[in-house]
Order: structure tokens, then C-alpha cells, then sequence
């Protein structure tokens, strides 16, 4: 399970985030701005998430979903693969 640090510092107050832990490896990628440090207290679900380190995108899931929800593009955000793939399911827009 891949996530954000932005979103994994809150996955304490997910529904059943205890759960997530169990059913995968929870894989934590840093972001501008966001550090890890809330996520190191023991009971927190991504406590043991490995930590990975490279380019931050200052480009946020939230940010997508809340441009294609109205109706803006993603080019340039996300690769082309994806886009097609959202674009073919039609997630995010409703439709």
C-alpha cells in the first residue's frame, strides 16, 4: 500500500486503518513540506511502513481527484498511462 506522508500522518483516524497493517506493506513517500514524525508513535498503523526517499511531487491524489471531479485536466500531473486508465473507468468524475 503506497501512500503520501501528507495522508499517512492522518491514517491513524481512518475507518479500520488498524486492519491496513495486516493486509499489506504499508510504503511511505515523502512530500514537500510533510515530515514523517507523527507516523514513529508505536500504535500509529504505519509505524513499521518503509520509508522511501527520492524526488518529492508537490502533486497531491487529493489534488487530481478534486481537478477531474471539476472537469480540468490532469496532463503533466500523473503519467499518460494513467490518465487513460481513470479516463477509461471513469473514476473520479462521476460519469
Amino acid at each position: 500500500f503506497i501512500v503520501g506522508v501528507d495522508a499517512a500522518v492522518s491514517m491513524s483516524q481512518w475507518r479500520n486503518a488498524g486492519r491496513i497493517p495486516k493486509l499489506a506493506m504499508i510504503v511511505v513517500i515523502g512530500r514537500p513540506g510533510h515530515l514523517p514524525g507523527a507516523l514513529k508513535v508505536s500504535d500509529h498503523p504505519a509505524s513499521d511502513a518503509l520509508f522511501l526517499v527520492g524526488p518529492n511531487v508537490p502533486t497531491s491524489a487529493s489534488e487530481i481527484r478534486s481537478r477531474l471531479a471539476a472537469g480540468h485536466p490532469i496532463t503533466g500531473l500523473t503519467p499518460p498511462d494513467v490518465i487513460s486508465y481513470i479516463d477509461s473507468h471513469s473514476l473520479y468524475t462521476g460519469g
